[in-house]
């Protein structure tokens, strides 16, 4: 997790209808940033750690809850 996570962004929401149904379609724009302090690791082996392939993810919780 970082020490500092900043987050700021729009998001507009469009209603749009198939049939008989109704779906909310959520269209955003965001920016983010956060401080990740570098772990030391220390497992006695030689490995390579692969730091242009980590990402970082972020749940979306459901709104109709």
């Amino acid at each position: 997790m970082p020490e500092k996570l900043k987050m700021d962004g729009n998001i507009e929401t469009e209603k749009r209808h198939r049939s008989i149904y109704q779906a909310v379609v959520y269209t955003g724009e965001m920016n983010i940033s956060g401080l990740f302090r570098m772990p030391e690791i220390n497992t006695g082996e030689n490995q390579e750690i692969l730091w242009d392939e980590a990402y970082y993810s972020i749940g979306i919780s459901d709104n109709r809850v």
